[in-house]
């Protein structure tokens, strides 16, 4: 048996030796283990790059060979040193002492294919400008930048990066190169990708001394204008702005040219061909101490002035062909509007309600000692008095438009009623304590049904107060006056009657029962199954049942539920479900199934989708749609810093701050994976005054108030914006008489006239801002029109 054992051990070693090797061990092989090395079969390294490895097995003596110089083997030992040289592929054989080999396939470069971080529809870069610092990986790791045509664009490569420099306008391709046959061909353009335009339409109207600037881009510039009337109108440039001016009544064309061939004609009418108008009434009421709403003024010759007749009584607020009335003190006045011919426009403005002065009190008033009657004022102008010819029986007060009269004693007393202007004075003969008084009620059933703990309020009129109530059995029912507010609080389960007398004593009984009869059943306005969105904090209503109310919820990571009073505020947190239960205060219990969504929309969003501000600038972005919560990354923060890095819930915002010139990527990243970028430049101001961010892009679904911010420059200042069927601007901090002009440092972007931004194609809006010093600065908003989920 033994020997049977030993014979089956044996055959089972000599099976193993066999198989160690790939094939059996090498002649020689006293160990019984193959040839091996510790580098895997095929592995990529850089160039100049040096790894090692171990050798073991198979017979020592081990030697190693390159079939290429695209890697550098040697062996010392056991040691096995591979090094990179300048890129390509290279099989390497590693043999033992009995010429046993294992292969090793290397590939020098990193492994990817080749790219570089320019756009992939091109570069675009101005004559004699530099383009932003693009890089270059992947390939070989070794690369050469050429331009193909050194007249339109030259190239500036170190390492791994470059820079296209603008020569003269026109097209041509960069070419980057790897080591080992890769090429990327990128498209560069000097100059503009898009034909010549300008901001101003092809036909416009200035006012007679009056400038008006707009933006030129495309073509190749630089540019340069004419005009063929100058005895009309000027024009000029400078840069990318064209400013056309007004010089007298007439008709001019203007023409814009870039380097090349482009071309773009602008008809000038100077002054107007319509007579001159305002959108304001010609009847105007304004309230004493308010505004007016914002009113035009066109046709004429388009330089305007507004002047009130009477600034005493309304004053004027002008900001170029806008202006708005402030009421002062009651009266009236005519507000004059005049264009630079001299042609003028009049409206009738009333300072005050533009009614007649009034009061809901009858011209006789019968009321109990300690009693008071409310009545309400209108009309006539704000603010309203009172007086009383003798108060010691009668006070009076008002508050706003609410007049109480009070009776003291019994006597009689004239109450003189008067609005801001003193005119039109109302006189109330009121009798204290004599005439008709109404009998003694409250608004309570005779007979009410109430919860344990329950406290419903009813009023009390009538008969000759002060008022009070009392319980038949404070065990089961307690009860509280409070002027003319009687309120029954349910004890405990029973019957009471509650008697409400008035100073006289005449009482008037109220049957109480306490936890019987008819009841609702415990309910809340919130559905059986209900849908949050994260964030979310609807308020439902809670009622029936025996209060007070509380409610619980099955996980408060989900959704958190508070109750006040009859009031149940269901909250949303993160995305999931939980079961709140709504209980009142015998048990009775409601369940809300609630499932709080993260995903708000379809797609993710951010906006602006693209910005441009200045060094120092901190611009602020919105999250909507996705799955909160989103983290936001920055792919260069020595550029562009991200201040908060998360936003929790759709509807959120994050602010990025411009550290320095460049261009960077703002990546938002939902709970989902899904992102959204956004593209960031930082450029330094050309004027002491700038708005940030200066350039930035919407979609046409975006209904969102935008906000920029105002640097430099010299308060006050005024913002206009040259498309109110799209726009609509403000500033903060505005002149109350004059609320076209703001001394505050940021300008509101909303909706404009059209209620939407809804447009047929992509399209920019420029909003303007000037300081004191006349010193203008722009932005502009491009709204995107949508091929698909658009309007």
């Amino acid at each position: 048996m033994m020997k049977f054992i030993r014979e089956v051990f044996a055959l089972l070693l000599l099976v193993g030796l066999t198989a160690c090797g790939g094939g059996g061990g090498s002649p020689g092989n006293t160990n019984g283990v193959a040839l091996f090395t510790t580098a895997p079969g095929a592995l990529t390294i850089a160039p100049g790059e040096t790894r090692t490895y171990s050798i073991g097995g198979g017979v020592p003596s081990y030697t190693a060979t390159s079939n290429s110089a695209a890697a550098i083997v040697t062996v010392n030992g056991s040691t096995l040193t591979i090094k990179g040289g300048n890129g390509g592929k290279a099989t390497i054989a590693v043999k033992d002492g009995a010429g046993i080999s294992v292969s090793i396939d290397v590939t020098i470069g990193s492994g990817v294919d080749l790219f570089t971080s320019a756009p992939s529809t091109g570069i675009v870069v101005g004559v004699g400008e530099n383009s932003t610092t693009y890089t270059i990986g992947g390939g070989s790791l070794v690369y050469t930048v050429t331009s193909n045509n050194l007249s339109i664009a030259t190239v500036t490569a170190n390492n791994n990066t470059f820079v296209v420099t603008g020569v003269s306008g026109g097209r041509t391709t960069v070419s980057v190169k790897d080591s080992v046959g890769g090429v990327v061909e990128l498209p560069v353009v000097v100059g503009s990708s898009d034909p010549l335009f300008t901001t101003a339409a092809s036909a416009i109207n200035v006012g007679v001394g009056a400038a008006a600037t707009y933006k030129v881009g495309g073509g190749n510039g630089p540019y340069s204008v004419g005009s063929s009337n100058n005895a009309v109108g000027t024009a000029s440039i400078s840069g990318t702005t064209l400013t056309i001016t007004g010089a007298s009544v007439g008709t001019t064309t203007v023409v814009v040219r870039d380097a090349s061939t482009g071309t773009v004609s602008i008809t000038v009418t100077v002054g107007s061909t319509a007579a001159l108008f305002t959108s304001a009434p010609t009847n105007l009421t304004v309230g004493i101490g308010t505004t007016s709403p914002t009113f035009s003024i066109g046709g004429g010759s388009q330089i305007y002035s507004a002047t009130s007749g009477n600034t005493q009584i309304a004053t004027v607020g002008i900001n170029g062909n806008k202006f708005v009335v402030t009421g002062v003190s009651p009266g009236s006045t005519v507000v004059t509007v005049k264009d630079s011919l001299g042609i003028t426009v009049n409206i009738n403005v009333t300072i005050g309600s533009g009614a007649t002065f009034y009061s809901t009190a009858p011209s006789a008033v019968n009321i109990a000692v300690g009693g008071s009657n409310t009545y309400v004022l209108g009309g006539g102008s704000v603010p309203y008095t009172a007086t009383s010819s003798n108060t010691s029986v009668v006070t009076t007060s008002v508050s706003g438009s609410n007049l109480v009269i009070n009776g003291i004693i019994p006597g009689n007393a004239n109450v003189i009623l008067r609005e801001a202007g003193g005119s039109n004075p109302i006189t109330i003969a009121v009798t204290v304590g004599s005439g008709t008084v109404n009998s003694l009620f409250t608004t309570a059933p005779a007979a009410v049904t109430i919860a344990v703990a329950a406290s419903p309020t009813y009023q009390i009129g009538g008969g000759t107060g002060p008022y009070s109530a009392t319980s038949s059995n404070a065990a089961i029912v307690t009860t509280s006056v409070s002027g003319t507010t009687l309120t029954i609080t349910g004890v405990a389960s029973g019957n009471a009657t509650v008697q409400v007398k008035d100073a006289a004593g005449t009482p008037v009984a109220i049957v109480v029962s306490v936890g019987s009869g008819t009841a609702v059943a415990l309910y809340t306005s919130a559905a059986a199954n209900l849908n949050l969105s994260i964030g979310a904090a609807p308020v439902y209503t809670i009622g029936g049942g025996t209060g007070p109310y509380t409610a619980t919820t099955s996980d408060a990571r989900i959704v958190t539920a508070v109750v006040s009073g009859a009031g149940l505020t269901l909250t949303g947190v993160t995305a999931g479900t939980a079961l709140v239960s709504v209980v009142d205060s015998v048990g009775a219990r409601v369940p809300i199934n609630v499932t709080v969504i993260g995903t708000t929309s379809a797609t993710l969003a951010v906006t602006p989708t693209v910005s441009t501000g200045y060094v120092g600038d901190v611009l602020t972005f919105r999250v909507d749609g996705g799955s909160a919560p989103y983290n936001i990354t920055s792919n260069n923060q020595s550029i562009a810093t991200v201040n908060n890095g998360t936003v929790s819930a759709s509807g959120g915002v994050f602010n990025v701050t411009l550290a320095k010139v460049g261009t960077a990527v703002i990546v938002v990243a939902d709970a989902s994976g899904n992102t959204s970028s956004v593209t960031v430049t930082a450029t330094i101001p050309a004027t002491s005054l700038f708005i940030s961010p200066s350039v930035f892009t919407i979609n046409e679904t975006n209904v969102s108030t935008i906000l920029l911010n105002l640097t430099g420059g010299n308060a006050p200042f005024q913002v206009f914006t040259n498309n109110t069927l799209l726009s609509t601007v403000s500033g903060t901090n505005p002149d109350p008489l004059n609320p076209l002009s703001f001394t505050g440092r940021s300008i509101n972007v909303s909706l404009g006239t059209q209620g939407t931004r809804c447009v047929a194609a992509d399209t920019a809006v420029t909003i303007t801002v000037k300081d004191a010093q006349n010193i203008t600065a722009t932005s502009t908003m491009t709204i995107q029109n949508l091929a698909v989920g658009g309007c």
